[in-house]
């Protein structure tokens, strides 16, 4: 009976060993499921702010460069079409403020309410005389807007352009960059 004892004992130990590393495996593998989802939103949100804001660069640039005549029929197609473009980007734009404000830190939802009074300030004054001005001041607002954007989402997401330190030669710096991936990850603010 002792060794029938002891044998149900290395089993039960055996057993509850299993299935205690099966809930780690199992609650380390949906942690690290629900992190790198939460990253791939900030990302796909940070790609739409950014996409809106590129396509109101185009259609700016092209609606100041407009026609130069009521005559060149070609180019004020040209131009409605970027109107109607810049306007679809502004959409767009608005609708990710909603976005940026649920996931991603919260000066970059501040900045874009900013930006997008700034730029509809701009392009509401409708006087002939300084459409052209207030068109260009609109477009460095909103480039110097997409480089913050861009070092923000950088900060969150991590910077794709920093170099790993090699792992023999320079061993702590390869653990600190590895630990700062990680923490990338983490979709804690």
């Amino acid at each position: 009976m002792n060794d029938v004892g002891f044998e149900v004992l290395k089993l039960g130990t055996q057993f509850v060993g299993a299935v205690l590393v099966a809930r780690l495996t199992v609650s380390w593998a949906l942690g690290r499921h629900k992190t790198e989802k939460t990253w791939e939103r900030k990302e796909a949100a940070f790609s739409e702010i950014l996409n809106a804001l590129l396509s109101m660069e185009r259609a700016l640039t092209i609606v100041q460069e407009g026609p130069q005549s009521y005559i060149d029929f070609e180019k004020a197609k040209l131009r409605e079409a970027a109107e109607n473009e810049l306007s679809a980007a502004r959409t767009s734009y608005q609708q990710a403020i909603s976005t940026a404000y649920l996931l991603l830190p919260d000066k970059v939802a501040k900045a874009m309410i900013k930006t997008e009074s700034k730029i509809s300030a701009l392009l509401q004054q409708n006087t002939a005389s300084t459409a052209n001005l207030r068109r260009r001041d609109a477009f460095m607002l909103i480039q110097k807007h997409r480089q913050e954007i861009v070092e923000i989402g950088r900060q969150v997401l991590g910077d794709p352009n920093s170099v790993a330190p090699d792992l023999f030669s320079e061993p702590l710096k390869w653990l600190h960059y590895r630990n700062e991936i990680r923490k990338s990850y983490d979709d804690q603010p």
